[in-house]
């Protein structure tokens, strides 16, 4: 079932981020999940995230693209 967030939009903080560049280098994400989605969901970036007040994630461009 999907729902809106129960957040007021007047409380909302919404990170965007590109899941590479987010989890690529932080040191607290084990190196055989950085730059991935698994790496995304690690509790040491879901706290991260939560530190800074973080309410909503919007993640940037997924999918490769010729130019």
């Amino acid at each position: 079932e999907d729902r809106r967030p129960k957040t007021p939009w007047a409380d909302s903080v919404i990170y965007e981020l590109h899941v590479r560049g987010f989890t690529k280098l932080h040191p607290d994400i084990p190196p055989e999940l950085r730059g991935t989605y698994a790496g995304l969901a690690h509790p040491a970036a879901i706290e991260h995230l939560t530190r800074l007040g973080v309410t909503a994630v919007e993640l940037l461009p997924v999918h490769q693209f010729a130019h």
